[in-house]
């Protein structure tokens, strides 16, 4: 080839390109229509422009001209992908009909599968899994469709998933996070975690940290996820690496119903995180007075024979509370406990003008 037909050649290539973007289908027709251009590398990276755009017209020439259905654009994803991301079902049907590939995945390892589940686009995945798109296939991070599915909250797309053989009990590489942690932490969705269960999810889950599925559900205050994890008997004591429990972080949070849900199904009060602190410590120190008159109703395993009745105004944080308690006779710690919060706050002229901070150390208090 001479100079002149390259620059023929480079001209047309640029007109095609141009005609691609601004979806005047005569012109790409008629460049198309040219015989003995070499147009290989011009009609693959158009076929990105043309899917973006939603013109099957144009794509399906480009496609006709051999176009690759594979190739991967200037954004790192292939045209199937992209269609699936944006929606585009009979743009996702023509790519599939010219053998794109449903598994290949784009620069940071995503699947067509992964972004239709992410972006809600049902039918798209019901065409995909149908054309052999791997269900469990991960990206680099180990997420698959299904987290994807259970972190954007599309319930009708994780049951999709699932009947399609998704793995449940799957877990993220880096975190360790599974379905079950991002259906109870991300979303107040009761029919996700049970379409998960019902195929074999184990609830009890731990992350890199040590969080569980009830222990995150417990501090973002999600009640019916509680209430579901609970009725399938979740372990209630479990730790996080830090020492932190379920009971503790809906305390911290002030989930006054969740707190009662979880002393009735038994979760132990007496557990202390690694600094020492209890699920009673965390609500003094976080002044979540009616969660501390729940707790304390509910501290005294520890007994005697004798029942012994406690009335007790006392301050703390500057506020004034009565309670009226009916209980055994308590571990002397937890006496300790009450009659701390019986004394009036150091006053400003000691110098500590913040406000009084009980730390409980297993068997006494500190004061800061």
């Amino acid at each position: 080839m001479n100079k002149e037909e390259e620059k023929d050649e480079t001209s047309f290539s640029q007109y095609l390109m141009r005609g691609v973007f601004q979806e005047k289908i005569d012109v790409v027709r008629f460049i198309l229509s040219l015989d003995g251009l070499r147009l290989a590398d011009t009609i693959s990276p158009c076929i990105e422009e043309a899917v973006e755009s939603g013109n099957i017209q144009i794509l399906s020439m480009l496609l006709e001209s051999g176009g690759d259905p594979n190739f991967i654009g200037n954004k790192g994803l292939t045209p199937l992908q992209t269609a699936s991301k944006q929606g585009h079902i009979t743009i996702v049907n023509k790519l599939l009909q010219y053998k794109a590939d449903p598994n290949q995945d784009g620069i940071d390892g995503a699947t067509a599968l992964m972004l239709a589940s992410n972006f809600d686009h049902f039918d798209i995945v019901e065409q995909l899994l149908s054309s052999g798109a791997s269900v469990n296939k991960t990206m680099f991070d180990g997420w698959t469709a299904l987290i994807f599915a259970c972190d954007q909250n599309h319930l009708q797309i994780v049951k999709r998933l699932l009947q399609s053989g998704a793995n449940p009990n799957v877990l993220t590489h880096s975190s360790k996070c599974s379905p079950v942690y991002f259906a109870s932490s991300k979303h107040n969705n009761p029919s996700m975690l049970a379409a998960l269960i019902e195929t074999g999810a184990d609830i009890n889950t731990t992350t890199e940290t040590g969080v569980t599925p009830l222990i995150v559900a417990a501090q973002f205050g999600f009640e019916a996820i509680v209430s579901v994890l609970l009725n399938h008997k979740a372990l209630l004591d479990c730790q996080t690496h830090h020492g932190f429990t379920a009971l503790m972080a809906a305390a911290h949070k002030g989930h006054v119903d969740i707190t009662e849900s979880l002393l009735l199904a038994g979760a132990s009060t007496h557990i202390a995180d690694n600094n020492g602190r209890t699920a009673l410590e965390w609500s003094l120190q976080s002044e979540q007075h009616e969660i501390t008159q729940l707790l304390l109703m509910n501290v005294g395993d520890v007994i005697d024979e004798s029942d012994h009745a406690y009335n007790a105004e006392y301050q703390y944080g500057g506020k004034r509370i009565s309670e009226d308690i009916s209980s055994p006779k308590l571990h002397p710690s937890i006496i300790k406990l009450r009659e701390a919060m019986r004394k009036p706050p150091l006053s400003e002229d000691t110098g500590q003008k913040h406000r009084h901070a009980i730390r409980w150390n297993n068997e006494h208090l500190v004061k800061k």
